[in-house]
């Protein structure tokens, strides 16, 4: 009997301090990136609500995350206003976006947010997104095809949220849209030169592209243009512009608008300063639920938000 007990001992001994040099699992943490544009330093048609839009969704989901003592990293990249810093790694063009999308430490168990309010367009060779060039007459393009490859270079699940015109065609169960797809390739650079929606559904097919770790919620449908003219009356009486998708949203976030400001220094230790000051939900909040909860209160026949996965939905707000 003692010769048994003297084993046991040693056995749980050997549990205990395995146990203990075990690396602990990493808790979750969430990056967002938030992307808005205003297009005042160039011809493009200037957009009132898309900054307003960027500045406070990146905001009101960090403050909900800072409530649950979830470590969030929060990013702006804006073009405000007619002065630009082109040269800033800061600054929402094509290359600055992917990089900073790409250069995400992330682990498996967290979270990346991706948010854009600005220009989006339909065009042959599958460009959905503007953002300003280097001088007042160029453009940079994003695509869904740079937006997909950049996530899947992540190890975590990505939540993109897009208040654009078109920002539908991320949804490949979206009507087929005339036109061909120019130099739209695949890691085996295998063509796809049919007509653009069902490209998507080559490359939503694909396996190198696992769907499962991306859900998408977009303001508008493939076809339809996406309205920036929401407002809001604030204490004071003066109004403030949003994109109504994103009212909509803000408001099933428990955003407080408010003549208090926030703010916010960036990486580069620029200031950013955001109305409102915080958000506040009870409980969790899945991607499914606040798609209902804003179609639940949608008024506008001119859009309809569309979500898109292909997983089980995915919480982008966790309990208290």
């Amino acid at each position: 009997m003692r010769k048994v007990s003297i084993v046991l001992l040693i056995f749980i001994l050997l549990i205990t301090v395995s146990c203990s040099i075990m690396p602990d699992r990493s808790s979750q943490k969430v990056s967002i990136l938030s992307v808005g544009l205003d297009y005042k330093d160039n011809i493009y048609r200037d957009l009132e609500g898309t900054v307003n839009d960027a500045k406070e969704v990146g905001m009101a989901l960090k403050s909900l995350y800072d409530d649950r003592g979830i470590e969030c990293d929060l990013t702006y990249m804006i073009q405000e206003g007619y002065t630009v810093p082109y040269s800033d790694d800061f600054y929402p063009n094509k290359d600055n976006v992917i990089k900073m999308i790409k250069n995400q430490d992330l682990d498996s168990d967290d979270l990346f947010i991706f948010f854009y309010a600005g220009h989006g367009q339909t065009g042959q060779s599958g460009e959905m997104f503007l953002a300003t060039g280097n001088d007042s007459t160029s453009y940079s393009k994003l695509s869904i095809t740079d937006i997909l490859n950049a996530l899947y270079t992540l190890k975590c699940r990505s939540i993109v949220i897009l208040d654009s015109c078109y920002s539908g065609m991320m949804d490949p169960s979206n009507p087929t849209i005339p036109g061909n797809v120019a130099g739209m390739t695949d890691p085996q650079n295998n063509n796809h030169p049919n007509d653009f929606a069902s490209s998507l559904k080559d490359i939503f097919g694909k396996l190198w592209y696992d769907m499962s770790k991306i859900t998408v919620l977009a303001s508008a449908s493939a076809r339809e243009v996406a309205a920036d003219g929401g407002k809001v009356i604030l204490s004071d009486g003066t109004t403030e512009t949003h994109g109504y998708f994103t009212l909509e949203l803000l408001s099933n976030l428990g955003w407080c608008h408010s003549l208090k400001t926030t703010s916010y220094i960036n990486k580069d230790d620029r200031e950013i300063v955001v109305s409102g000051y915080s958000a506040g939900i009870k409980g969790s909040l899945t991607m499914d639920t606040l798609y209902l909860d804003i179609m639940k209160n949608w008024k506008n026949n001119q859009q309809n938000p569309v979500l898109y996965s292909t997983a089980e939905s995915i919480n982008i707000i966790p309990a208290n």
